[in-house]
């Protein structure tokens, strides 16, 4: 507590003219050794960070780079000289050799030294246009620190094969170009509730998907959630991969009282009706809180008296002990606000018509929300979306959703060039976004399966992949899912051509045995890839009750840009 007010101090007498701006503030290591204070100055694109370091050895490495690793990392190098400190701008090459940078554009703004404790503040701009320097986006970044534990005098020290030997490294994730979202608080009139399993065992599988219904609070008049949050027991925090909490339909005979594995549940009577989502949560993300002026709708005549969670648990172990009731915390308040919130789940449907080649380092497939959906599904006057949370499993590397209206590229809705499955954020966006009737929702994941040597289909299992972008939004309206994959017409051309080139004998007869016995080879990948871009789509356009718009789905030609971004760089001058 002392040292976070000394920082915070420290920060507003270097930064006076910052003040207006918020501090953030994360520990780099578990030891607390190492604290990281920023703000964010928009206006001026720079980020000004302090870090106070409880050092081993005399100096401390601060840095990011794209995958977490000191490969082609971006670094500033802190080593002290009596009371005076230097800071050097360096890189390393893809062997995480150390060099200074012939530009140096981090800059040193304040330091004190009291013996081993080291505080520096110093100022990166977003993009330096330095091509050793890492860019600063809105997407997450992979911070890195290092601990000498011998002195050093020379940014050539750290390529030293003792001191190589003799430094403690770490990695840690976090969105420096935060939105500074106002959170008012509580009122007097708050309560809560929880839908969460109980005492759940699940079973000794890679993967398994548990669902558990129960009732609501007894809420005669509509109330608003203002924020949920996760509740994850102790010892589970790396098995809960995700949570998503839906209102389920009010047939009580076939609702109430399911608790068990989820597989099948488009089958199940009991959970066929939960479709509406009110709350999505995934490893990495913390309690979220909706602007002022709008919250989630719960409560009144003919509204959903039960609800269902879902959790997906990692168990890459296959642990028989695990025991789980973990789940979400709703806070509500019966004074209303001005809107109904919503969640909208856009992207690819799960399904094994989302095929990802092996051997790929990059390769990229796009679900659409095409104008025929949010033409029926969106309220006249549009939607106002304030936040995302962006989802893949294991081989997602990079996420975002492009906004299109009349063929016109706008200003994406959200992007994470530095995506992990194991940090999924709820992030709120910089600028609220109107999406209207008609407008088109692309979203794209890029996948690395460079180590891997059969096909990655679509599917629940954290080896199989999703792509998805839970968007947050008010007004609420009916369409809760807009989603596409490739359609089925052009799959079945597209193995009859495959396996007739390649002369087999017979085709499976599912498209989960058709991609995984083909042959994948440059040829095929090309082909498929071709089919993605520009082949027709089968697309969900879902309404909160679970059902499907009216509409024709099948075989629609995919949406273009006709007039694509072209963002210009922000460098220094």
């Amino acid at each position: 507590m002392l040292l976070a007010t000394f920082l915070s101090f420290a920060l507003c007498i270097v930064l006076c003219t910052c003040q207006h701006l918020a501090v953030y503030n994360t520990s780099l290591d578990d030891s607390n050794r190492i604290w990281l204070h920023w703000q964010v100055d928009y206006e001026a694109s720079t980020v000004i960070f302090q870090l106070s370091v409880d050092t081993i050895g005399n100096g401390f490495v601060f840095g990011m780079s794209d995958d977490g690793t000191l490969r082609k990392a971006d670094l500033v190098v802190f080593w002290t000289e009596g009371n005076s400190v230097n800071a050097v701008d360096s890189w390393t090459d893809s062997q995480g050799h150390f060099h200074t940078d012939n530009s140096q554009d981090y800059h040193l703004i304040n330091y004190t030294v009291n013996n081993r404790k080291v505080s520096v503040t110093f100022s990166r701009r977003f993009d330096t246009c330095d091509e050793r320097d890492y860019l600063i986006d809105s997407g997450t970044t992979n911070l890195l620190y290092i601990l000498p534990e011998y002195d050093i005098t020379a940014v050539s020290d750290l390529n030293n094969v003792g001191m190589r030997m003799c430094m403690r490294f770490g990695a840690k994730r976090q969105q420096l170009l935060k939105t500074d979202m106002s959170i008012p608080p509580f009122p007097p009139d708050v309560r809560s509730f929880d839908v969460r399993v109980n005492q759940a065992r699940i079973p000794p599988e890679e993967t398994t998907y548990w669902c558990k219904t129960q009732s609501l609070p007894i809420l005669p008049a509509k109330v608003h959630v203002l924020q949920y949050e996760p509740i994850i027991t102790p010892g589970n925090e790396e098995t809960v991969h995700h949570m998503t909490v839906f209102l389920c339909g009010n047939d009580l005979s076939s609702t109430a009282g399911y608790d068990g594995p989820c597989e099948g549940e488009e089958e199940r009577t009991e959970l066929k009706t939960c479709k509406h989502v009110i709350a999505a949560w995934a490893m990495g993300a913390q309690a979220f809180a909706y602007p002022e002026e709008a919250g989630i709708p719960l409560g009144g005549p003919g509204a959903s008296t039960f609800a269902m969670i879902e959790i997906h648990y990692n168990n890459p172990q296959r642990r028989n002990d695990i025991v789980d009731s973990s789940g979400v915390r709703f806070h509500y308040t019966p004074t209303l606000r001005r809107y109904d919130a919503g969640i909208m789940e856009l992207g690819l449907r799960y399904l094994p018509s989302m095929a990802i080649p092996p051997r790929q380092s990059g390769y990229v497939i796009t679900g659409y929300c095409p104008a025929q959906c949010t033409s029926k599904g969106l309220p006249a006057g549009g939607i106002q979306v304030f936040a995302s949370q962006l989802h893949t499993h294991l081989a997602g590397t990079a996420v975002w959703t492009k906004h299109v209206r009349g063929g016109v590229d706008l200003p994406e809705l959200n992007r994470d060039n530095h995506y992990s499955t194991m940090f999924e954020e709820i992030r709120p966006l910089r600028r609220k976004v109107t999406v209207l009737p008609g407008d088109v929702l692309m979203t794209s994941c890029k996948y690395n399966t460079a180590s891997r040597r059969s096909v990655t289909l679509g599917g629940y299992g954290i080896h199989d992949e999703m792509c998805l972008n839970y968007i947050h939004y008010y007004p609420a309206s009916p369409l809760q899912a807009c989603k596409s994959v490739a359609a089925a017409s052009a799959l079945d051309r597209f193995f009859d051509v495959v396996y007739s080139l390649f002369e087999a004998s017979s085709k499976p007869a599912n498209v989960a045995d058709d991609f995984s016995d083909m042959p994948w080879n440059s040829l095929t990948t090309a082909y498929l890839t071709s089919l993605y871009r520009r082949g027709p789509i089968d697309v969900m356009c879902q309404k909160t009750s679970g059902a499907i718009f009216e509409g024709k789905w099948n075989d629609l030609e995919q949406p273009d840009i006709q007039k694509p971004q072209n963002p210009q760089r922000k460098c220094r001058a």
